[in-house]
């Protein structure tokens, strides 16, 4: 039998979900929920446990254990098992597998054989688990000898597994540090997707001393997970906060543009003769409809800050309980992320918030001169339709008053030009003249009565 470069190898993976789906309709949801314990429980799955685990996460707490029995084991040949919980809003699972102690040939096998036996084992128990808001591996173990070199045997592991896409120890590991007498690596990967999902690429390489018993590992690993379970969950929300931010930001910047198209023909449409006001309306009803996108955009662009900030905080005191867990410990390294964060996350998004609200000012002021314009131009209009209105209704007064003045003598007028024999009745003829000549008489003094109305209201609007 082949002497093996580490005793009790085991592979964790650490996933993290929102609950809410993120975008997801109410029945996607439930499909994806469906899945995710159907395969957690291995098919012993009915409505009563899903009723069960509900029930469980609507406990006010901010860790939620969903199983009954904490843990769910994986079937036969591995030794693995399932850890689901609820952290505040987000669906955290641990998937662990230690191997095929059982199997009599699996202690023959190399450990290259055995950790990429894991590895495969994890992928595919974690196949229905959904892990959006990220994914992070802890790789842990015992050297065999008092001269094996840690950092060796890490590498070896890391090369082995092939965690990372192009991976490179070099590049990727970005330090080392202590915890219980054990020493370990972080290794990570920056995601370069903006696609909304945390694609971070982290790992955690531990490896215990040979002179520690497996009595004391398991104490202090017992502690390590319960930390790791809430750190990594601290850091892959912020990871994933800045994955939102960036695209909100990316959404608004799209929106700026437009805003700054309407703001360039605004000029063009007022210095017309006549301003076309369904063009305004029109412009005006895309401006606050950009206007509503852009506040509701940038409250959002707040509240991831606001995550980053808080789950930042949470970090930190978790690290600080760490430390205090262990009585031989050295995290700087880990600490290094909260430093990082800050500076480049935080900040980042807090000055992208302030920008893009400056940014969007114009577009109030653009708001703000349209109403403006539309109202003077209705305003005149109102006036216009008004002062037609005086001018039509003295004319008809004038004309209405002449008419009923004048028909007398215009009856007059016809008769003694076409005078009507003695003792007949008036001629039809002399009534239609007398008629007309009333109603052009009444209608000339009615114009003239406008045409004075018109004329003393210009000279009024002068003034």
């Amino acid at each position: 039998m082949r002497e093996p470069t580490l005793l009790y190898p085991t592979i964790d993976l650490f996933l993290y979900d929102l609950q809410d789906g993120l975008g997801h309709s109410a029945e996607e949801i439930a499909q994806i929920r469906h899945g995710l314990w159907q395969g957690i429980l291995n098919g012993n799955f009915t409505e009563t446990t899903l009723a069960d685990i509900k029930a469980r996460e609507a406990t006010l707490s901010n860790y939620i254990e969903l199983l009954p029995q904490r843990y769910q084991f994986f079937a036969a040949p591995y030794d693995g098992y399932y850890y689901p919980v609820k952290l505040g809003d987000t669906l955290a699972v641990q998937v662990d597998c230690a191997g095929k102690p059982e199997e009599p040939t699996w202690d023959a096998l190399s450990l290259d054989d055995q950790l990429q036996q894991m590895k495969a084992s994890v992928l595919e128990h974690a196949r229905d688990i959904p892990g959006r808001m990220g994914r992070s591996w802890f790789i842990w173990g015992r050297l065999t000898t008092a001269d094996q070199d840690p950092e060796a045997s890490a590498i070896n592991i890391f090369k082995t597994l092939k965690l990372f896409p192009q991976s490179n120890w070099a590049l990727d590991c970005k330090g080392k540090g202590r915890y219980g007498g054990a020493t370990f690596y972080e290794i990570q990967k920056v995601d370069e997707t903006a696609d909304g999902i945390n694609q971070n690429h982290y790992a955690l390489i531990c490896l215990f001393p040979a002179s520690q018993t497996k009595a004391d590992m398991q104490g202090i690993l017992s502690q390590l997970y319960r930390h790791l379970m809430r750190l990594l969950y601290y850091r892959n929300k912020v990871l994933w906060a800045y994955e939102q931010g960036f695209q909100l930001k990316t959404k608004l910047k799209e929106a700026i543009n437009k805003v700054q198209i309407l703001i360039n023909i605004l000029p063009g449409h007022i210095a017309q003769p006549a301003i076309a006001l369904n063009s305004l309306q029109q412009d005006l009803a895309k401006a606050l409809t950009i206007s509503h996108y852009c506040e509701k955009n940038l409250s959002f662009l707040k509240e991831q800050a606001a995550t980053i900030s808080i789950n930042l905080d949470n970090y930190q005191k978790r690290l600080q309980l760490m430390s205090q867990s262990a009585g031989e410990s050295d995290l700087a390294v880990l600490e290094r992320f909260a430093d990082f964060a800050q500076e480049k996350y935080l900040n980042q998004l807090k000055t992208d918030e302030q920008t893009l609200a400056v940014s969007l000012k114009p577009l109030a002021t653009f708001i703000q001169t349209v109403e403006g314009v539309i109202e003077i131009e209705k305003a005149k209009n109102d006036r216009t339709l008004n002062q037609t209105v005086a001018i039509a209704s003295v004319g008809i007064s004038v004309a209405s008053l002449a008419a009923s003045t004048f028909t007398e003598q215009a009856k007059t007028i016809i008769e003694v030009r076409n005078p009507t024999p003695s003792g007949q009745p008036i001629p039809v003829s002399n009534s239609i003249k007398s008629a007309g000549l009333a109603f052009g008489v009444s209608l000339a003094i009615g114009l003239l009565g406008a045409c004075m109305t018109w004329l003393l209201l210009k000279a009024w609007n002068r003034r």
